[in-house]
């Protein structure tokens, strides 16, 4: 382990130099892969549509390794067995709701500055497409004691338990078990599209390979919850990811056009399986390139993430010339073998975690006319989520939405910058949820390592004392 971090070194091409050697050692010492993280169902053989095409659950994408990232399969680690031990004795230690309310509450909106609430909603429209642990045992609760002064309307609070996967419990002192993803691990798209047939169903109108978009180019109602829309993934739903559901369902129905226009014999199967293809990547290739650029505003990871891309010969080589050889590092990743590296492919507990991005979220919101730049109404978070989404948004033009979303920043990822609105969340079945404490119990429960031990599973060093990590003595 070097005490000299990547971002410590003095020129940009030792700090590219040093992320490189990192992602390699990251590829080769931290992908784990638990004998218990696949179901036990034999797939048998594939069908010829998952040999041509993504499935509904995820299953064959890799005709090599059948269960590989689908749905129902566990999450893998980024920590050693030896780091995710769960310590059941010590889960509320230090107590997670006082930390909730001292350390993580929003005393003021502190903006981001770099990036508005679109990428906000952005990064949950993409975390839907990707994990789901599930609702959890109402058998099996969480008592959260609350302390003097606590206003939370449930004493104690209490929080579902994660279910393991093949009826393990978790064991004071033991690595973690594995928790299963309900949506698929790969990048599908299934948020638009939903994991598993039933859901997939729901959203294809089964002509011309499109899904359900109304006569104003707006989704439908969900056929289970009022005031939610009809799409892949319907929960924790709010107006920000609302728009980009909409948006993806109809750029999917326009690549539907077009491939009808340009190969007149596809069936209505076909193109809804190049559609989910061509939307899929452009929404990975959107993160790729342009959320994390966004976000991660360093010069080093800007080049990185690019490089992830197109390679180091650049996109316009790439786009006139193509492909030189066929490893990553000088046309990139997309187009060259696939390299599952030290393990199997799945997305990681730990990898959830680091995708909590609650603060990214305003309490308060303004909405103007892209028209005449007026100023329309304010609302808080709660009037524009769960069951008011469909009625806020029908209320406004869809481009007074974007065009409001595109002016107001997202919130600083700092302390003291939780949104309220998230720490007593109503939920669509009238469970309330303070968030911020939940993000807490959640990573404690699974066996995520804490501060010091995830720095160490990073290969940074340890902090020797709470001066290291910060200079506000209010805070430590």
């Amino acid at each position: 382990m070097s005490d000299t971090q990547w971002y410590q070194h003095p020129s940009l091409i030792m700090q590219i130099h040093s992320l490189s050697k990192l992602r390699d050692q990251l590829r080769a010492e931290n992908l784990f892969e638990d004998p218990d993280i696949r179901p036990k169902t034999d797939l048998g053989e594939p069908t010829e549509e998952a040999k041509r095409a993504r499935t509904a659950n995820g299953t064959f994408n890799d005709l090599s390794d059948p269960w590989m990232g689908a749905a129902g399969t566990g999450f893998g680690r980024n920590a050693p067995p030896s780091m995710t031990i769960t310590h059941t004795k010590k889960l509320l230690d230090p107590d997670p709701r006082l930390i909730s309310r001292k350390l993580m509450a929003r005393d003021s909106f502190k903006p981001a500055g770099i990036i508005n609430t679109i990428a906000a909603a952005w990064i949950q429209f993409e975390n839907h497409n990707w994990f789901f642990h599930g609702d959890g045992d109402p058998a099996k609760v969480i008592d959260i004691p609350l302390g003097a002064n606590d206003d939370f309307p449930q004493n104690p609070m209490q929080i579902r338990r994660t279910i393991p996967m093949h009826g393990k419990e978790i064991v004071d002192g033991q690595p973690a078990p594995v928790f299963a993803n309900t949506e698929t691990h790969w990048w599908d798209g299934s948020q638009i599209y939903g994991t598993g047939n039933d859901k997939q169903s729901n959203v294809r109108t089964f002509t011309d390979g499109k899904i359900k978009v109304d006569e104003n180019g707006r989704l439908q109602e969900s056929l289970t919850t009022k005031g939610i829309d009809l799409t892949g993934f319907e929960d924790n739903y709010w107006t920000g990811v609302g728009i980009l559901h909409t948006l993806f369902a109809r750029e999917h129905n326009a690549v539907c056009d077009a491939l009808k226009k340009a190969y007149p014999s596809l069936d209505d199967q076909r193109l809804f399986e190049l559609a989910v293809l061509t939307v899929s990547a452009l929404i990975a290739k959107i993160h790729t390139v342009e959320w994390t650029t966004c976000i991660l505003r360093h010069p080093a990871l800007q080049i990185g993430m690019n490089a992830n891309w197109y390679g180091a010969l650049g996109e316009t080589f790439k786009d006139k010339i193509g492909r030189i050889g066929e490893g990553e590092v000088l046309s990139g990743i997309v187009g060259s073998p696939a390299d599952h590296h030290s393990a199997p492919f799945s997305l990681t507990e730990e990898f959830v975690t680091v995708y909590r991005l609650h603060p990214l979220i305003p309490d308060d919101w303004n909405w103007f006319s892209l028209e005449s730049g007026e100023h329309l109404r304010n609302t808080n978070f709660t009037e524009i989520q769960g069951k008011y989404t469909r009625d806020f948004m029908h209320s406004m033009e869809m481009s007074d939405i974007w065009y409001s979303m595109a002016q107001a920043s997202a919130g600083a990822v700092c302390l003291h910058n939780y949104p309220a609105a998230l720490r007593k969340l109503e939920r669509i079945d009238g469970q309330v949820t303070d968030l911020a404490t939940l993000d807490i119990v959640r990573d404690r429960e699974r066996g995520v390592p804490r501060y010091n031990d995830f720095r160490e599973m990073l290969h940074m060093p340890r902090r020797k004392s709470i001066d290291e990590i910060t200079p506000n003595k209010e805070w430590a």
